[in-house]
């Protein structure tokens, strides 16, 4: 009865679309799933659609990237009324922003040399939300670099050449859509850019929860962030962060997360006390 709650689609910047995402996941024998996607909720209707022929569990979910204190910070949102006004206005904010952020990307990289077609990219993209990598993607297919990792570790990833800094709105205002949506909120990955004080300034904006469990996780920070769970009455999370098949394997349902993580999640919602969960193993299978 394992799940993953950290997932991504051709909708954002994956490479599975949401049927092929949920037949995976029916593959790899996981109870549920969520659809997680860079501020896109597009890919939710057909995996919850598919879920139910297949007999798995969807949830509606969206990865929102946010600003605090100049950090970089990735909220989660789970059992969100996607189709609410409040979600949908963000993501046609979001999709002009990120359209905006990868052009100049792009104007960056034909100023080195890098002829990339600007309508290479958004082909890339599809109808999803337009990140870096597709710009990695059309790089690789132009042959400008040999790898999608080539890509970002010369071009791409922060304070490299042809870096643009998104345009993001403040970890509290992510906050407040998700829940005014009806959704429960999670700081993800925070190992990635957070020191354990801000994950304590994080938590006074109202958040619900901490993803625990993360590949990018040692089984060290597990522990300290199950422990700050406990000690702040709050929910976890976690999940494979799968974004396909880029880097030649694919994770979704590596992380061993267990159902009672939802259960407990379905219990906030329902306004019932939480329980303590037993620890649950986080090493790859």
């Amino acid at each position: 009865m394992n799940i993953d709650l950290h997932t991504h689609t051709t909708y954002s910047d994956g490479l599975l679309t949401p049927k092929e995402l949920i037949q995976c996941a029916v593959e790899r024998k996981l109870a549920a799933v969520a659809i997680t996607d860079h501020d896109e909720v597009a890919g939710i209707e057909e995996a919850v659609s598919m879920g139910q022929s297949l007999g798995i569990e969807v949830i509606a979910g969206i990865e929102i990237s946010t600003l605090y204190k100049g950090l970089d910070v990735h909220v989660l949102g789970y059992f969100i009324d996607y189709k609410s006004k409040i979600i949908q206005d963000y993501i046609k904010k979001s999709k002009v922003w990120r359209k905006k952020r990868a052009r100049k990307i792009v104007n960056k990289l034909h100023k080195m040399g890098i002829r990339l077609p600007f309508d290479l990219v958004l082909f890339k993209a599809g109808d999803g939300c337009i990140g870096r990598p597709h710009i990695a993607d059309a790089m690789v297919e132009q042959g400008y670099v040999l790898s999608f990792q080539e890509a970002f570790e010369k071009y791409l990833a922060d304070n490299k050449p042809a870096f643009v800094a998104k345009t993001q709105i403040e970890t509290r205002e992510a906050i407040s859509k998700i829940q005014s949506a009806g959704g429960l909120t999670f700081l993800a990955h925070p190992s990635v850019s957070l020191l354990e004080h801000h994950i304590y300034d994080i938590i006074k904006l109202g958040l619900d929860g901490i993803e625990t469990v993360h590949p990018r996780h040692t089984p060290f920070q597990v522990d300290q962030y199950r422990e700050i769970v406990r000690k702040n009455g709050l929910l976890e999370c976690g999940g494979s962060d799968t974004h396909g098949n880029r880097r030649g394997d694919e994770t979704l349902g590596t992380m061993n997360v267990p159902y009672e993580i939802l259960q407990e999640m379905k219990r906030k919602l329902r306004g019932e006390k939480n329980i303590l969960l037993p620890n649950f193993q986080t090493e790859l299978e």
